[in-house]
């Protein structure tokens, strides 16, 4: 409401009087910080002055014209006239002062030195290799994004000679009242290339323990799939793991140092295979020219994995990654399934839907339509996705049947040794035995599709071993509790006791 009727040429606008302005329809998608906030957080009042509809080309950015405000002057004596005669103004700070987080100084304490301060890991280990050189702390808290394209706003200071860092002026509420918050350290090497990253367990907040930075291969991936469940559930466990092993990394870190966009590091170079929570996948995965489904179909749909590069991950297309892996992988299950005569009507007709939006993506890729390409991508991704769970759970199904077949073995053994041979040697019984229930065993891993399906043949065989012993502690224990049970009536020895078995 100041200066409401003047004749000016230039009027405020209201809510740039406040700290923090969102300049949606004027400047960027997304929120920048106005230089009002570096008074704010002082205890200092302070207001930014802008004009409706400037297009901001030269925003946050310097440049050496001279800029003429004689026109806002009688406009600036009514504003600081407003502020002077409010009441409210006079009797009370509009801000609280912040308080200083004081854990990014070090401070003699004890005969030892308090504060955040980092610890080299050895290359490819977890072994302290000592202070880290060329490195430099990033602090991230609430409402520290990046606000425009080159620009960022996030501290940053240098890891000292001690391992320590010496940043004052950070507020305490923005670096301790939010989840977000974390405390990366980047090291580079001499030539200036990046070479080390935080710990993704130590950067998480502020903490006063050593912070190990750890050699680190890896980079920005803009894309890791669409995905095509947003609900997620359990099915989808969340991971990244080295492609050849199907194993965690000893030492990895996912961040968003940069706006929204996920970067994973790992201490070794081996290519990598992700799954996220919501159905998104990069495998890797490759085609084979087998005519029948082989181990090495099976490895190669499995996924290969990503190459852990830095420039190889800036430019992988994830949802066409994505939507061939997913293709490759159902297809290889399916082919295995069809195989051993076993036919699911339904997934046969919606991978075959799937197929045809493939190949739309390849004729809009080598169109360059690459939006229409992208479509296909998407849609073949979800369909493979209503594919991928029954699928799986056929999976399931099948690795459940033939470890019951296995434990069904061993009976089937037993009487196939008492009918063809019926020796009278316990050794050689026990021989006979094993001989039928080996035969069995091979003829099932040959045939049966659980053993190509499942991502580890082995646990199969150690599921039916588990069980087993299960059984057998269980029956060896009944049997003891029986025995004393028997020890405690005085039925031990007795003839009662006998028929009373």
């Amino acid at each position: 409401g100041v200066g409401e009727g003047r004749d000016w040429k230039a009027t405020l606008y209201k809510p740039a009087l406040t700290p923090l302005y969102k300049p949606y329809s004027l400047s960027v998608p997304d929120q920048r910080v106005v230089p009002s906030t570096v008074g704010s957080g002082l205890g200092v009042a302070g207001f930014q002055m802008m004009t409706v509809g400037d297009p901001l080309v030269h925003d946050a950015l310097p440049f050496a014209a001279e800029t003429d405000l004689s026109g806002l002057r009688e406009q600036m004596h009514e504003v600081c006239r407003a502020f002077g005669n409010s009441p409210e103004m006079s009797l009370r700070a509009p801000f609280t002062r912040e308080r200083m987080e004081d854990r990014f100084l070090y401070t003699d304490e004890r005969g030892g030195t308090r504060g955040v301060n980092f610890v080299n890991y050895a290359e490819g280990s977890t072994d302290n290799e000592g202070i880290p050189a060329n490195s430099i702390l990033q602090f991230s808290g609430i409402g520290m994004t990046e606000m425009l394209c080159g620009v960022s706003h996030l501290p940053r200071t240098r890891i000292l000679a001690n391992g320590h860092v010496y940043m004052p002026t950070v507020s305490r509420d923005a670096a301790s009242t939010s989840w977000r918050a974390r405390s990366i350290g980047i090291g580079y090497a001499s030539d200036g290339s990046f070479e080390r990253i935080s710990k993704e367990a130590d950067a998480s907040g502020i903490l006063v323990t050593p912070n190990h930075l750890f050699y680190a291969h890896g980079g920005l991936m803009f894309s890791y799939g669409y995905p095509p469940d947003p609900l997620g559930g359990t099915l989808y466990d969340p991971k990244t793991i080295i492609a050849t092993k199907d194993a965690p990394h000893k030492t990895s870190a996912n961040y968003r140092i940069a706006g929204e966009r996920l970067e994973f590091f790992a201490d070794r170079k081996d290519p990598v295979k992700r799954i996220g929570a919501n159905g998104e996948m990069v495998l890797g995965s490759a085609p084979s020219e087998a005519k029948t489904v082989d181990p090495e179909t099976v490895k190669r749909a499995m996924g290969l994995g990503i190459p852990l590069d830095a420039k190889t991950m800036l430019n992988a297309d994830g949802f066409a990654i994505g939507a061939n892996d997913a293709f490759l992988l159902n297809d290889m299950r399916l082919r295995t399934l069809r195989e051993r005569n076993i036919v699911r009507d339904d997934l046969e007709e919606l991978h075959a839907d799937a197929r045809e939006h493939m190949e739309a993506a390849e004729r809009g890729r080598a169109e360059r339509r690459w939006s229409l390409a992208r479509a296909h991508q998407v849609f073949a991704t979800c369909i493979e996705n209503r594919v991928y769970r029954p699928l799986r759970g056929v999976t399931e199904d099948l690795v459940q049947a033939v470890v019951v077949l296995l434990l069904l073995n061993i009976p089937f053994a037993f009487a196939m040794e008492r009918l063809v041979f019926g020796f009278t040697s316990i050794y050689k019984q026990l021989l006979g035995f094993c001989a039928f229930f080996v035969a069995t065993f091979l003829v099932l891993f040959f045939t049966h599709p659980a053993f190509l399906l499942a991502s580890a043949p082995i646990i199969i065989f150690l599921a039916f071993v588990i069980i087993l012993l299960s059984v057998i502690t269980a029956a060896i224990m009944m049997g003891k509790i029986k025995q004393e049970i028997r020890a405690m009536q005085g039925l031990a020895s007795t003839v009662h006791g006998i028929e009373s078995d």
